[in-house]
């Protein structure tokens, strides 16, 4: 009887036996980095997923708001200074177009860290990091910080 009722009427009225299995699949946590610079993305991108997290990466802004629409994103590394559109440009947007609502944003960038602060005042910043060689350890203990560890 109550195989029945998992099963479509046709199929329990043949007399299949239905088994099932329920698979329980981790969603990672996942991170978007916005950086023009293919090194550095690529570096940061691999030292991230061999940590255990999903990253999408863009060029530009526009590339993350793509993303931004088509993703469920609950991190975002960002770089200020881009072509096309900046990373001050595309955080205005999403936060006023509510789409990175629930992903904390950490900003890595070239700027010193008062410039970088003052660009990003008024917005939803969690974190500014200035890149340096030191950049990869410390970006992990930030992204640590606001995302669970994945299993």
């Amino acid at each position: 009887m109550y195989q029945c009722q998992l099963m479509s009427p046709l199929a329990c009225g043949l007399g299949f036996k239905l088994q099932t299995s329920i698979a329980i699949v981790a969603v990672m946590p996942s991170i978007l980095l916005v950086d023009d610079d293919p090194n550095f993305t690529e570096l940061l991108s691999r030292f991230l997923q061999d940590q255990g997290y999903s990253v999408f990466t863009s060029a530009n802004g526009w590339e993350a708001l793509l993303v931004l629409d088509q993703q469920r994103i609950d991190l975002i590394l960002l770089d200020v200074m881009m072509p096309g559109m900046d990373g001050i440009t595309f955080l205005k947007i999403a936060q006023s177009a509510q789409r990175a609502l629930s992903a904390a944003v950490i900003v890595v960038t070239a700027l010193s860290s008062q410039d970088a602060i003052a660009r990003t005042r008024g917005l939803a910043v969690a974190e500014v990091v200035p890149k340096s060689i030191a950049v990869f350890d410390q970006v992990i203990r930030l992204v640590k910080r606001h995302l669970p560890v994945p299993e």
